[in-house]
């Protein structure tokens, strides 16, 4: 954690994994960015709640 510098976690999911987006939601993280089209390698795509996996949602905790 701060000992080394470092002042936030990072986690990745997919922006069709609603069930993961609400838990990590619930346990502080915050939104950071998107990474377009990071699921594209899997061959059939995939779906999620209906939703085709494209791309990652990466969020963000602040380490306090």
């Amino acid at each position: 954690g701060r000992q080394r510098g470092t002042h936030a976690l990072l986690v990745g999911t997919a922006t069709a994994s609603l069930a993961n987006l609400a838990f990590y939601q619930r346990c502080g993280f915050r939104m950071d960015h998107i990474r377009p089209d990071y699921f594209a390698y899997i061959q059939p795509p995939i779906s999620e709640n209906g939703i085709p996996l494209r791309d990652m949602l990466v969020l963000r905790c602040a380490l306090i």
